[in-house]
């Protein structure tokens, strides 16, 4: 934040190369791109490899909001299986029984949104 020209000590920027993350599936990673605390919502930014796929996820009772940025993949929720690519976007809870998997030989990327946060 910028006032009077000085820069904010309470920054709330998250630099692309300083976004903590997690190991997600075989070769990707889940970088988390909101800044903590941040009491509301929740992001972050799935950069899955090719082939690569999570296995089932379940876990507590959050919304989530998925949008693909790149590439092609699938998220199956519960037993359906939606396929994705750039621009779809799909809502589901984390209490659901969901898995990703990426179809394509290029990366595949999206952005989740969650609320209430799942880290909480």
């Amino acid at each position: 934040l910028v006032s009077d020209g000085k820069i904010s000590s309470t920054s709330r920027v998250v630099r692309q190369a300083e976004r903590p993350h997690v190991e997600w599936g075989e070769r990707s990673r889940k970088y988390l791109i909101t800044p903590r605390p941040f009491k509301h919502v929740e992001a972050y930014e799935l950069d899955m490899a090719p082939g690569d796929r999570t296995g089932q996820l379940t876990y507590g009772d959050t919304s989530v909001l998925v949008i693909v940025t790149a590439g092609r993949g699938s998220i199956q929720v519960n037993e359906d299986v939606f396929e994705m690519q750039e621009g779809d976007s799909l809502a589901f809870s984390t209490a659901e029984p969901h898995e990703f998997a990426n179809l394509a030989d290029s990366p595949f990327r999206a952005i989740f949104v969650l609320t209430p946060p799942a880290t909480a």
